[in-house]
């Protein structure tokens, strides 16, 4: 009996052991292979202790997901958190941008680590700009580092029908008080609005006008860094420490008024009482009326994966990979519809690149801009910003603004791709993106060529027809071995006056029928938003290209594709209001001369 019994103390202990020594051992396990922290910032939060007020600032790990719960197991094997004998496994620190420690946190739960990072200020002590968070393994003596992140609190723009009347006010206060400041002042309205554009009659050019970005990759990007110090300096201006500037949904379709200029920028009609009206502007828009339905459908931009394409070709969401230009073209497709259209349908200041900052839409719009850009990546399947490589110069490339204490700053593509993390603000709809390379390659094949020096675009219909070259095809087989898409190019397009509107582009629309931009015969939209006319025609001259692949798949399939290829051109511009006939009078009618018109394969 006693020997049965030493032979089962002496297996209960060697069990202890063995067990004791696997639980060592999992607990010992090291992770090689997991990812950075992703920081981001939350919020802030004041609060009360024993009379004395503080502020959290209120941090997450987004990827917390991708870490195992044995990282952050207790671990009474090792150091003792302070009089925690305890604590986790894995101790997180939070370090300013001076690399000093903070804070830190070492409970042995995952979700109260990750989830509800934080720190604390006296209430009314400015926190260190930017912070950081460190992962260190005390097991396997790992440290994962994350990205840093700024204290400001991330601002939400809103949509403008959810703007309240008192950030409405706030928004007209601000306009008036930059209204009021020298236009040799950097963050007075008129200077901010010539960075954009001005004319030569604006006085001696001053630091950083005339230097928006049109017709290159640089385009969103620098709209981007333009609306974020002119909304630190509106906001400053307005006595709002939360102002954000709103956008405008105009492709909105379950919004009956989408496509009507927002009436707080209608009414009251009259600058004297309301600073967001300008009568520079069409007079149908400013009524009530209504942007073509063209106008505002993003489809065909946000069809295409790539966000740059090679120069010369328009054939991307983000535009031609070339250097900074004021006025360069071909634009993008994004930039063609909706951007330009819009521009040239409000008209007026918004018309030209010299006057259009100074009409308060422009920036309602271009907010609109730069949302749809994020919803763009947020689509996935390739769609990407520039990448380290081939985007090196967009990454890279320095552009200089002033901030609202009128220092001049600057910012490089890299800094802005992430509009919470590197700009502190979302949009109130804002989805997660989505990252993933793309690029495309063009070699270009001249299918059919028309000169059209002696041919005008007015407002009357216009339809021209192209003789296709045949293309090789296998000996047998109707596949063709030709590779690319059919593109519409024009060349050497110049205007004698900005037009009020667009041109809509058909294919091969039948006689008689009505133009409608949802049918099978539908291209895209020409318009002109660019430098109001100069005395030299050539440096005025733009091209446009529009990708006829789906075009040609449609009619093809109704058997009204042939090697003719008729291409018709529609011209339109607002529409009145419901029950309402205005006709809008221009003080020069615009005519369009295109010097070029070929189909190419691309």
């Amino acid at each position: 009996m006693k020997k049965s019994y030493l032979y089962l103390s002496t297996f209960a202990v060697v069990f202890f052991v063995v067990c004791h020594f696997f639980i060592l051992e999992a607990l010992a396990a090291c992770f090689p292979d997991l990812p950075s922290p992703q920081l981001t910032f939350e919020r802030t939060e004041d609060y009360e202790v024993r009379g004395r007020e503080f502020t959290r600032y209120r941090m997450r790990i987004a990827n917390a997901s991708e870490y195992p719960e044995e990282l952050f197991a207790a671990a009474p094997q090792l150091p003792a958190c302070g009089n925690n004998t305890n604590s986790s496994r894995t101790w997180l620190d939070i370090l300013d941008n001076t690399d000093r420690r903070i804070y830190g946190f070492c409970a042995a739960n995952l979700q109260n680590v990750l989830d509800q990072i934080w720190f604390a200020r006296p209430r009314g002590e400015a926190p260190p700009p930017r912070v950081y968070v460190n992962l260190r393994d005390r097991e396997c003596d790992v440290t994962l580092t994350s990205n840093d992140v700024s204290t400001s609190p991330v601002r939400v723009r809103r949509n403008i029908s959810d703007y309240s009347d008192e950030k409405l006010n706030a928004l007209r206060i601000g306009i008036e008080v930059m209204q009021s400041r020298s236009d040799t002042d950097p963050t007075s309205w008129i200077y901010q609005a010539n960075i954009h554009g001005a004319f030569a009659q604006d006085g001696t050019p001053q630091p950083a006008w005339n230097s928006c970005q049109h017709g290159s990759w640089h385009f969103l990007a620098w709209h981007r860094m333009y609306l974020y110090y002119f909304e630190r300096i509106l906001r400053q201006a307005s006595g709002d420490p939360n102002l954000t500037l709103p956008y405008w949904n105009y492709g909105d379709t379950n919004n009956p008024n989408a496509r009507q200029i927002p009436l707080p920028y209608r009414q009251p009609s009259n600058t004297a009482d309301n600073p967001l009206y300008v009568t520079n502007r069409s007079s149908i828009m400013n009524n009530g009326g209504l942007l073509p339905e063209s106008a505002v459908d993003h489809s065909a931009a946000f069809a295409l994966t790539n966000f740059s394409s090679p120069a010369g070709s328009g054939q991307s969401f983000g535009g031609q990979r070339s250097g900074p230009g004021h006025g360069l073209s071909p634009h993008s497709v994004f930039e063609g519809t909706p951007h330009d259209v819009l521009h040239v349908n409000i008209g007026g200041w918004m018309g030209s690149f010299e006057r259009a900052a100074r009409d308060p839409i422009f920036w309602l719009h271009h907010t609109n801009i730069d949302r749809l850009w994020e919803a763009w990546l947020a689509q996935g399947n390739g769609r990407s910003n520039p990448t380290s490589g081939q985007g090196d110069p967009w990454l890279n490339e320095t552009f200089t603004f002033f901030d609202e204490t009128g220092a001049t700053v600057t910012l490089t593509g890299a800094e802005i791709i992430h509009t919470i993390d590197q700009l502190n603000y979302r949009y109130d709809d804002q989805p997660s993106q989505v990252e993933q390379a793309s690029s495309r390659q063009v070699d270009q094949k001249v299918l059919a060529k028309k000169n059209m020096k002696d041919i005008q675009l007015k407002d009357e219909p216009l339809s021209i027809t192209l003789q296709l070259a045949g293309e090789t095809r296998e000996a047998g087989e109707t596949r063709e071995l030709v590779k690319g898409d059919l593109i519409l190019d024009f060349e050497d397009v110049q205007v004698d006056a900005l037009p009020l509107g667009h041109y809509e582009i058909y294919v091969n629309l039948p006689e008689g029928e009505d133009p409608n931009y949802k049918s099978e015969y539908y291209v895209g939209n020409m318009s002109f938003f660019g430098p109001a006319k100069t005395d030299s025609p050539k440096s005025s001259s733009r091209s446009f290209k529009f990708s006829l692949a789906d075009v040609e798949r449609r009619l093809k399939k109704i058997h009204q594709w042939s090697d003719k290829v008729r291409v018709t051109f529609i011209k339109t511009g607002p529409k009145s209001p419901s029950g309402q006939r205005m006709i809008e009078k221009m003080a020069q009618p615009a005519t369009v001369q295109i010097g070029t018109m070929k189909i190419v394969r691309e």
